[in-house]
């Protein structure tokens, strides 16, 4: 082979190696394109590498030139060593240089400065909230301290390594020596060492000056933050050994007329000394010896500062606290059209997924990946509704099928949803639709659940790439049914982006087929939370989004929270932040996969950065429809619930002492005990003269199982993201999950009727139990489901309730109910008969025969349907 072939396919190597090493980021920026976004593309790539580059090009120059001044000390090595005299300043020249920049790489590499980091400190601005201790705005804290923070410990690390280097190579170089008692150095080292020196003590003064700062995210055992140790002790270290480094550096200065060294190496002891007895010894004596014996007084004010600030950070401070007086009327009965009772929530989501995916599936290539609540308009009012999307399961496709076409250009999108209504079920224990079926047809009662474009193209479940417009029809639906998409186009096959998908994708169908036309375009990052996340970078996004009907089309709602690390005095969380807003609402058409970005909250300063970074991405003003299904999301209200355990407590004795601490109730779910999480529940609040749609979290004291409270969290509009505590009376014993399911437990009839139903081939699952409180009383329901071993369809066969310390069980929740208004032990659709109170034994033995009746007839229709 010639040298010019060589080159020829060295030069066609190269170009291809470099086609595949950007196809990538090139088809990003292509798609970052069709969703009108290039500007989150390009200011993240080129604030982060753009960054390092001049980072790395400064802390380089730095290097060499340091090198390049001090390698003119092998000048005089002839001089004053004959061993040496071999070595030229040539000789190590090159492999100086290399060195310089191989340190600069790992400085570069291993400097952590994250681009968003840095537009945050660009476009800073005050937040208008002073921190009391610096006087410093929160602005500063949140934007700018981050930003000087990494900037320091840079500066720190390069000019420590400029210094020792360079020292090593005047070392090399014997442009020092002893004379005498004392060491001298070469006029021109000295001067430099020197200079380098004052470099590094003032990279770390100013350090100094920023730990002062990073005083305010200290995590004590009593509080983050300044405590008293830290105000008197170590913010002393910190002032004196400033001004002690400003006197060695003046010191270094004078040094430089006068010859030795001793003054200068006293200087560095005395650093280092005073760095152990200020920074260390002397505030464990202040806090052993002063603090500790009287830490309440002592610890006061500090205490005051950081609840204050944890409650702000967390959004706690607009909590507004309401005692909740219970009725002392034990008979008092229920109206069964309270907006509670009539739109209780019944149905479980983790069975009625089985229901869904046996009921509604359908095509064995759809799937429901989850069941969410919301509430849609009807005729009679606004009503909770569980609903899912259909979507499309690739994997459920015969393997015979998994070809290109099939997995890429034909089944392309899942198809429509099913809903069903919160507190019905068939006579078999089945969820009524309101929603269903396959055209999607919608119950005339709910209009808000009519679905126009039912098309999925975009989900939670939607990993697969799409190419659209080809000569393949896409498959539909059930049936022979194909369609075709009519939406945005995605990425345009061009034949250069042919190349680049196939390499992307490492498929040769780009190149071969002849399937793409001059219009086929590919939809990319088609998984909802994939793309919400390309194209907000810099938020946190919810892992729980839900679908949602409006209009007619079908939107994937996901929140989005801004957060920080740097909210001062404020308890960092288990998820490392100490700061957290839910600013954002991102809202995805499912079949075109347009991404918009509400800004529902404008007092958050973090988002307000971010609008200025991003101002077309970011919008305000959402449509009143979209608006009307926003969600106090469940992951915000954990993350506040478990700050509030303790900061419930706002007087610094009470929270010192934690006596009055909060625990999470326990309940029992599928054997395991679990955390009672919040749930969504139709409320009339106290004082408002209609319900709504609304988030609830009880509470226990500390160590019991009793009920103390419960927060409130508001969804609809205007209220939304209101929050309101119910706090109970201390002097009476309000049951709590525990405490009630033991009393469900033990109640003879529903363990009777437990133990018949878990045999034969199926078992008794339990739902969530609720908490309702509703014209102050509180009543406890939890729905019981079975399930078959073999068909993982769960049925709803009874509501428990506890109502006034009675357990109540029926067949509906007015049929339990009823059963307190007479006071019966239990009703489970039987006939009705005499029920006088001497014939109390006898009426409970016919109940149990009649129960083993029911049951037997049930186990044998389940063997008849198992046979068909």
């Amino acid at each position: 082979m010639s040298r010019l072939s060589k080159i020829v396919l060295g030069i066609i190597a190269a170009v291809i190696l470099l086609i595949w090493a950007v196809s990538g980021k090139y088809l990003d920026l292509l798609w970052y394109q069709t969703m009108g976004a290039a500007t989150v593309f390009w200011i993240p790539l080129i604030t982060g590498p753009l960054t390092k580059i001049i980072i790395g090009l400064v802390v380089c120059g730095y290097f060499i030139l340091n090198f390049l001044i001090a390698v003119n000390a092998f000048d005089r090595i002839k001089a004053v060593d004959s061993y040496w005299s071999n070595i030229s300043k040539r000789s190590i020249l090159v492999p100086g240089l290399l060195v310089s920049v191989v340190l600069t790489i790992f400085v570069a590499a291993g400097f952590t400065l994250d681009w968003s980091v840095i537009q945050q400190f660009l476009h800073g601005t005050k937040a208008g909230v002073i921190e009391p201790t610096f006087n410093q705005d929160l602005g500063f804290y949140l934007f700018s301290y981050p930003f000087y923070q990494q900037l320091n410990t840079l500066l720190v690390i390069v000019t420590f390594l400029g210094l020792a280097g360079t020292a090593l190579i005047y070392f090399l170089a014997k442009a020092f020596w002893r004379q005498g008692s004392s060491w001298e150095l070469w006029p021109q080292a000295k001067v430099h060492l020197t200079l380098l020196t004052v470099l590094f003590l003032g990279s770390k003064i100013w350090g100094y000056t920023l730990a002062k700062f990073g005083l305010l995210y200290r995590e004590s055992t009593r509080l983050t933050g300044i405590n008293y140790t830290a105000a008197h002790a170590k913010m002393l270290a910190y002032s004196v050994l400033t001004y002690l480094l400003i006197a060695i550096i003046l010191v270094l200065l004078v040094s430089l007329f006068r010859r030795g060294s001793k003054i200068l190496a006293g200087s560095l002891i005395l650093w280092m000394a005073t760095s152990v007895i200020l920074g260390s010894i002397y505030p464990g004596i202040m806090q052993y010896f002063i603090v500790r014996p009287n830490e309440l007084e002592m610890e006061r004010p500090y205490l005051e500062k950081h609840i204050n600030a944890t409650r702000e950070a967390y959004g706690l401070d607009k909590i507004q606290v309401v005692p909740y007086t219970l009725r002392n009327n034990k008979s008092a009965l229920l109206n069964m059209r309270d907006p509670a009772l009539a739109d209780l929530r019944l149905w479980d989501y983790r069975p009625l997924k089985h229901s869904y995916n046996q009921l509604q599936a359908i095509g064995p290539y759809y799937e429901f990946n989850d069941v969410d609540i919301d509430r849609y308009p009807s005729l009679t009012g606004q009503h909770q509704v569980m609903l899912a999307a259909r979507e499309l399961k690739l994997n459920r496709l015969p393997e015979q099928a998994h070809g290109w076409i099939n997995l890429n250009l034909t089944y392309t999108h899942g198809y429509g949803i099913a809903a069903n209504a919160v507190n019905q079920y068939t006579s078999e224990g089945q969820p009524i639709f309101i929603a269903k079926n396959l055209p999607p047809e919608a119950d005339p009662e709910y209009p808000g659940l009519r679905v126009k474009q039912p098309q999925i193209y975009y989900g939670e479940s939607t990993d697969q790439y799409a190419v659209v417009n080809t000569r393949t029809h896409e498959f539909d639906a059930a049936g022979d049914q194909i369609t075709e998409y009519n939406g945005p186009k995605g990425v345009h096959l061009t034949p250069f982006n042919k190349l680049l998908m196939a390499l992307k994708y490492s498929e040769t169908n780009f190149l071969l087929s002849s399937q793409l036309t001059k219009d086929s375009s590919v939809l990319m990052n088609r998984n909802i939370m994939t793309r919400v996340r390309k194209l907000a970078p810099f938020l946190q996004f919810d892992p729980d989004p839900y679908i949602v009907v409006s209009g007619g089309e079908l939107f994937w709602f996901v929140d989005a929270y801004t957060y920080s690390s740097f909210y001062p005095y404020s308890k960092t969380n288990n998820y490392g932040i100490n700061y957290i807003r839910n600013s954002v609402k991102a809202v995805i058409n499912a079949y075109t996969g347009e991404v918009n970005f509400y800004v529902i909250d404008e007092s958050d300063p973090v988002i307000n950065i971010w609008r200025k970074i991003f101002p077309q991405l970011l919008k305000t003003n959402p449509p009143q429809d979209i608006a009307r299904h926003f969600r106090y999301p469940e992951y915000l209200l954990i993350m506040q619930r478990d700050i509030l355990l303790q900061y419930h407590m706002t007087n610094p004795k009470d929270f010192y002492e934690k006596e009055t601490s909060w625990d999470v109730p326990v309940q029992t779910q599928s054997g395991m005990d679990e955390f009672f999480n919040p749930y969504y529940v139709t409320l009339k609040l106290p004082g408002e003269q209609s319900a709504e749609f609304v988030m609830m979290q009880p509470f226990s004291p500390r160590n019991k199982q009793n009920l103390i409270s419960w927060l409130i969290a508001r969804c609809d509009q205007p209220n939304y993201g209101e929050l309101t505590l119910y706090t109970l009376p201390k002097d009476q014993n309000i049951y709590g999950p525990g405490q009630i399911e033991s009393r469900i437990n033990q109640d003879q009839t529903i363990s009777q009727l437990i133990t018949l139903w878990n045999q034969q081939q199926s078992k008794v699952i339990w739902g969530n139990l609720l908490i309702v409180p509703i014209d102050g009383t509180l009543l406890y329901i939890k729905p019981l489901f079975i399930e078959a071993d073999r068909g993982q369809q769960a049925e709803l066969k009874r509501v428990v309730m506890v109502y006034q310390n009675q357990v109540l069980i029926g067949n509906t929740i007015a049929q339990a109910l009823d059963n307190f208004a007479t006071n019966l032990p239990a009703r489970v659709d039987l006939p009705e008969t005499e029920t006088d109170t001497d014939t109390r034994a006898k009426r409970r033995a016919e109940i149990i025969k009649r129960l083993e009746e029911i049951i037997k007839e049930q186990q044998r229709l389940l063997q008849e349907l198992s046979k068909q």
